[in-house]
């Protein structure tokens, strides 16, 4: 009981760190912006180059969906990878820079895209749990159980390989071989994931609510609320988790 208790306190002090660092070095605000705007630029790109296959049959179409969405979780995920390795280098006391995470971000490439296609998988494998029509009853609570179950498995795990394949420069299935490291972290773990996801899902429900509010009397209003605060909150929320494993994953290497 009193190790359970050291480690959630530990716990608390990562969370303390993970904003330490974010006040620290304000250049890793920008990764999950040039990640936003990347796939602003890029997805309707694809889409415009992509418009003969629509006339295809529907293996094609298939076809088309999958590398669409590949491509939008490889640059997600490749942008997480830079900032992964941009927190690990301010946890060392350097100056982080933008184009040394990218760097490390392409030097695991594959390995960047081998975690976007698990992430997808993932996904479509959910996707089909729930099935093509919502049902009522336990058969319908069945499917989402079993879909967000999936879900969140990856998620918890994804946050765990992810520091583990880009600081020491694991291969994917290397990084893969390390997750049995956290077994005395899992406390840690379940804080930095369901413990940050509810303080931020609430944190969440208060900004939109505010924002209905204001879009009641004036719809400009809560257009500049959507954009001043449901968005920084958006991008907190992907920097502290991220900063936070990465953290954790320091901590039992030590």
């Amino acid at each position: 009981m009193q190790s359970f208790k050291k480690k959630l306190i530990h716990s608390k002090e990562l969370i303390k760190e993970s904003f330490g660092i974010l006040k620290r070095d304000k250049s890793l605000w920008a990764v999950p912006l040039l990640s936003f705007f990347s796939l602003l630029i890029l997805v309707p790109l694809i889409f415009v180059i992509s418009l003969p296959l629509l006339k295809f049959e529907n293996e094609w179409i298939f076809a088309y969906v999958f590398l669409f969405l590949l491509i939008v979780y490889f640059v997600s995920t490749f942008f997480n990878a830079a900032l992964t390795w941009m927190i690990w280098q301010v946890k060392q006391g350097k100056d982080a820079t933008i184009g040394e995470g990218i760097r490390r971000a392409l030097k695991n490439i594959l390995d960047v895209l081998l975690f976007s296609i698990t992430t997808l998988i993932v996904s479509m494998l959910a996707a089909m749990i729930r099935g093509g029509r919502r049902q009522e009853g336990l058969g319908g609570l069945g499917r989402e159980v079993g879909a967000s179950t999936l879900e969140t498995s990856w998620n918890v795990l994804g946050s765990l390989v992810m520091p583990a394949m880009i600081i020491p420069e694991h291969h994917y299935f290397e990084a893969w071989a390390e997750v049995k490291e956290y077994r005395k972290t899992i406390p840690q773990v379940l804080v930095g994931h369901f413990g940050l996801g509810i303080i931020f899902s609430l944190a969440m429900v208060v900004a939109v609510l505010i924002m209905i509010g204001i879009s009641l009397a004036s719809p400009l209003a809560g257009l500049v609320v959507f954009v001043a605060l449901i968005v920084p909150l958006i991008i907190l929320n992907l920097l502290v988790r991220t900063t936070y494993f990465t953290l954790l994953y320091v901590y039992i290497k030590k």
